[in-house]
């Protein structure tokens, strides 16, 4: 997909969120939302291009390192919450027929998500979410001699399922989160499709 095109995409998305978002804030609970965690790739073996589109074998690490999220969102009537996300994640990486040119690859997410907490009567919620946004990732290994220099933008879709212990202005949450990348681009690039475990707190107002 056309990067300029994304970053319009991505722009776009962001103005709506914070026109729409905001006018709800004052009549709904709310919370900001801090996260960390590990995101693991569904295809640990994967084929870059080099910078004149010369197809090379690489062999990520199959669990990121780096990986943190904030967000917040707004909690509507019947356990319903709105609100919007941003994750990063690195992955280092090797090419396989030049062992030295080691890189790494970093992705960014913004997303926009619909939530549903359950058995709230009590201080322990489950709750499943999901939806969609943009993203971005970076590859290159050129710093180490490679010639490998990727950047992509994609459409995605999101889903979650997780826990929150809920006590007054502060929550603890334990989340798993899938990230589902379109890959509309003709070359060899990076495939940043991951699940993960994050662990976070909120602040809860």
């Amino acid at each position: 997909m056309d990067t300029a095109y994304t970053h319009s995409a991505a722009t776009l998305l962001i103005l709506v969120v914070l026109a729409v978002l905001p006018c709800t804030a004052t009549a709904a609970e709310g919370a900001f939302i801090i996260k960390g965690g590990a995101m693991r790739l569904h295809d640990d073996g994967q084929v870059f291009e080099t910078q004149t589109y010369v197809p090379v074998n690489v062999s990520l690490d199959e669990v990121s390192n780096k990986t943190f999220g904030i967000g917040w969102e707004i909690r509507l009537r019947k356990n319903w919450a709105v609100g919007t996300e941003y994750l990063h994640f690195e992955n280092q990486f090797t090419q396989t027929s030049l062992p030295s040119a080691r890189g790494i690859t970093t992705t960014d997410a913004f997303m926009v998500s619909a939530k549903k907490y359950f058995f709230t009567s009590s201080n322990f919620h489950p709750y499943i979410g999901g939806g969609f946004g943009v993203g971005f990732s970076d590859t290159s290994n050129n710093r180490s001699g490679g010639q490998i220099d990727i950047n992509k933008g994609h459409l995605l879709l999101h889903a979650m399922f997780g826990i929150e212990l809920r006590v007054d202005q502060l929550s603890i949450m334990l989340e798993t989160k899938t990230l589902y990348f379109d890959d509309l681009s003709s070359h060899a690039n990076f495939d940043p499709n991951a699940t993960g475990v994050l662990l976070g707190v909120s602040f809860n107002w």
